[in-house]
């Protein structure tokens, strides 16, 4: 019993800093199926960007860090996602970027929709108020990469795929909470009625 008390406890801290730590995308209401990295050093996941150097009202919210080009030399990046799907079904994909998307793929076969280019300020929240469009998933492994391209002052690319009906998935974290919160009640009673024994 001792030792499931020291199980709870790892399970109660580990899950604690799970929550602590929250999605790696902000945004995507948790609805996002997907998978993401990048090409970039440091890779940390969506959204990628960097500081503001423009007039764009503040640095917009980044994980990873996409070095700034310009029209001469533009500073392009690879962006992979990876998801799973039970049976081919259309999902969206919605986007944000500053400036242009050069290409996008699904499962080898081109996009339709890109080439898009994009000037001025990107929006935060592809969700809320950047773009989409409607892309035919597979049933099993997907594999939707996107070649992006900054053009100068600051970049940022963010995006999600949803699925036509999702249905929001619990963080690992709040599932470790209440297995520990029951793991935890039993082991401390047993050490209480043990105490009062001896």
């Amino acid at each position: 019993m001792k030792y499931a008390a020291l199980f709870a406890l790892v399970l109660l801290i580990f899950g604690a800093s799970a929550v602590s730590a929250g999605e790696v995308n902000p945004f995507c209401n948790g609805m996002d199926v997907c998978s993401w990295s990048s090409n970039l050093p440091n890779d940390n996941g969506l959204p990628l960007g960097s500081p503001d150097a423009g007039d764009c009202q503040g640095t917009l919210p980044y994980n990873t860090y996409w070095p700034i080009g310009s029209n001469e030399a533009p500073s392009d990046a690879t962006v992979t996602c990876t998801f799973s799907s039970n049976s081919a079904e259309i999902a969206t994909f919605y986007y944000a970027i500053d400036n242009d998307i050069v290409s996008c793929t699904l499962n080898g076969q081109p996009i339709s929709g890109f080439p898009f280019a994009h000037e001025g300020c990107a929006d935060a929240d592809p969700v809320n108020s950047g773009d989409k469009v409607s892309i035919n998933t597979a049933s099993g492994t997907n594999t939707l990469v996107c070649v992006v391209r900054d053009r100068g002052v600051m970049d940022y690319f963010n995006a999600c795929v949803v699925p036509k009906n999702p249905e929001p998935l619990p963080e690992f974290g709040s599932v470790l909470i209440p297995l520990a919160i029951l793991a935890v009640v039993p082991a401390v009673a047993y050490i209480a009625v043990s105490r009062k024994r001896q």
